[in-house]
Order: structure tokens, then C-alpha cells, then sequence
């Protein structure tokens, strides 16, 4: 991509396509089911997201969720080891931007994005960091959008390498890829107060309870097919996006893998 993402952070679309076809696999592939909500067992500390293209499992990001909080982090997976991370803004009134992701920070081993209960937001490694920027406390949202997983092209991801997890407190959740989707997104959405997001269809939900919390915190993903977003001689990759809120829309933390 020469250093140069394309970025989207405003609200999904409710006209957005979904991305998940409805099938009977194996391994319980996330889909439609006639517009159902699945939500994932209790006790869960992590996931990671595993998409199957054609008859491959490939693994795009991983969710970990504090044990003494509501904190959320993200990890996304690079086939090519790289990382870059940083902030940047969109111009008011915009909808999209174009930045050189790889001006700021980078990494050959994966940094993560922490959504922190407070509504303090960051994506660091080490010593290196982008961020802070701040959003709501979790318990208070309301369905908004608070962050997106974007894939170049779910054929360049990495292979999962492994039998998927299914039971346990560190599974393997599978989204089935339906024929001629070459990309998507996964659109993160929170609810401090009940089980509904501000987006047409919400196809995974984790409901979170911790001390810290008067009541549960719902975790809902929107997986929606979207145009390539990189051109094939280009090398493909993971963005995670967030760190935006209503009264500062332009701000926004990149986390990119690739």
C-alpha cells in the first residue's frame, strides 16, 4: 500500500451489507441464522476472530478482556510480522481519510489497542505508545461504535496453523466467508446498560460482567463485506481503528499488521 491507508471511523452505515453467510459447519461457523444474535458463552477471557475462505481457517485479530475490569484489548494478526501505530485525524464534514501509516510508531512484535473502562483509549508496546485519547466510560455507552477491524483481504491473513478451539476460556470464533467476498470489517459496538447496538444487525455479542460494573457491559461485532481495500500487488493487511467519540469525531488511533 506504499505506506498509505484509507481509513473509516464515522458510524456504520445501517445499510452496510453483512458480510456472514448462514451455513451448518464443524465448527459452528458465526453466521446470519435468519437474523439471529449469537452470543458467546460465559466465562470467556479471550477469542480470537477466524475467518474460513474456501476451505482455509485464517486467523484476523485476537480480543482479551481484563479479568479486573471491563477493559477491552484488541491484537491484530500480520502474515508479514510488521506493525505500524500512531493517530490521525479526519477533516470535519469527511468520511474517510488517506494518512502515511508508517510515519509514527512501529513494531516487529504485535502491539494492542486497549479500550479501557474509564474511556481512556491507547494502542502500545513497550515503551512506544499512540494515544491517549478518550472516549465514554464503557457503562455508559449506548450502542455506539467504538471501534473497527478492517482486513485488506481475507486470503492474505495468516493461516490459524492449528484445530480450532471451541471450549474452554481462549476459543476460536469462525466467521464463514461467503464465495466472491474478497474483504471486510468487523465493527465493534458497546452498551453499558442493555443488549442493543446502534447497527442493523449485530451477529456476536459478549456480555461482560466485573465488581467495577453496576451492570453487565454488551459487546457487539457487526461483520460487514466491504470493496478491496487494497490493490493485489500491494502488501495486505489488518487495520484496527478507534479512539473517536461525539464531541471530538476527527481524532482517531490506527493499529496496522501486516
Amino acid at each position: 500500500m506504499g505506506g498509505r491507508e484509507a481509513a473509516q471511523v464515522v458510524n456504520e452505515s445501517p445499510s452496510s451489507p453483512p458480510l456472514l453467510e448462514s451455513r451448518t459447519a464443524q465448527y459452528s461457523d458465526c453466521g446470519l441464522n435468519g437474523g439471529k444474535l449469537k452470543q458467546l458463552a460465559t466465562g470467556i477471557s479471550e477469542f480470537q476472530i477466524v475467518v474460513r475462505v474456501k476451505q482455509d481457517l485464517r486467523k484476523v485479530c485476537k480480543f482479551v478482556f481484563s479479568k479486573s475490569d471491563a477493559s477491552v484489548y484488541l491484537i491484530p494478526y500480520a502474515a508479514g510480522g510488521s506493525y505500524y501505530f500512531g493517530g490521525a485525524s479526519i477533516p470535519e464534514q469527511k468520511a474517510s481519510c488517506t494518512f502515511d501509516f508508517k510515519q509514527q510508531e512501529s513494531s516487529d512484535k504485535a502491539p494492542k489497542v486497549s479500550i479501557h473502562e474509564s474511556g481512556q483509549v491507547h494502542a502500545r508496546i513497550g515503551r512506544q505508545k499512540a494515544g491517549p485519547l478518550t472516549i465514554s466510560h464503557l457503562s455508559q455507552m449506548a450502542g455506539e461504535h467504538v471501534a473497527s477491524v478492517s482486513v485488506d483481504s481475507f486470503e492474505a491473513l495468516p493461516l490459524l496453523g492449528e484445530h480450532p478451539k471451541t471450549t474452554g476460556s481462549s476459543i476460536d470464533q469462525i466467521v464463514g466467508v461467503p464465495d466472491g467476498v474478497a474483504s471486510g470489517r468487523f465493527a465493534i459496538y458497546m452498551n453499558g446498560a442493555s443488549p442493543t447496538f446502534k447497527v442493523r444487525q449485530a451477529d456476536l455479542m459478549i456480555r461482560v460482567t466485573r465488581p467495577s460494573l453496576a451492570t453487565p457491559l454488551y459487546v457487539g461485532i457487526a461483520v460487514l463485506g466491504q470493496d478491496p481495500m487494497a490493490s493485489p500487488e500491494c502488501r495486505h493487511g489488518v487495520t484496527i481503528i478507534c479512539g473517536w467519540n461525539g464531541s471530538n469525531p476527527t481524532d482517531f488511533l490506527y493499529l496496522r499488521g501486516e
